[in-house]
C-alpha cells in the first residue's frame, strides 16, 4: 500500500466519528477528489464512501471483542 493510502486510511481512523466529507478526505492528502477515487478503486476496489461506512461499522464490532477477551481469558 502505497503512502498516500496509508494517509488517507489515517485519517479515516482518526475523524471517522465526526460528520466527514469526501472534499476534506481528498483535502486531507492535498489531492482532487478524482485522485482520492482512483486511489481507493486501485487499491481497496472500494469506494471512499463505501469504506468510511464498512469501518464504522466495524469499530463497534471490535470494541465488542475486545472487552470479550478481557473479560474471558
Amino acid at each position: 500500500m502505497n503512502i498516500r493510502m496509508q494517509k488517507f486510511l489515517r485519517y479515516i481512523e482518526q475523524h471517522y466519528s465526526e460528520d466527514l466529507t469526501f472534499e476534506d478526505l481528498a483535502a486531507s492528502v492535498n489531492v482532487s477528489k478524482t485522485e482520492c477515487l482512483r486511489c481507493f478503486k486501485l487499491s481497496l476496489q472500494t469506494t471512499p464512501y463505501k469504506y468510511l461506512v464498512e469501518y464504522r461499522l466495524s469499530k463497534p464490532f471490535r470494541k465488542m471483542l475486545q472487552r470479550k477477551n478481557r473479560l474471558f481469558p
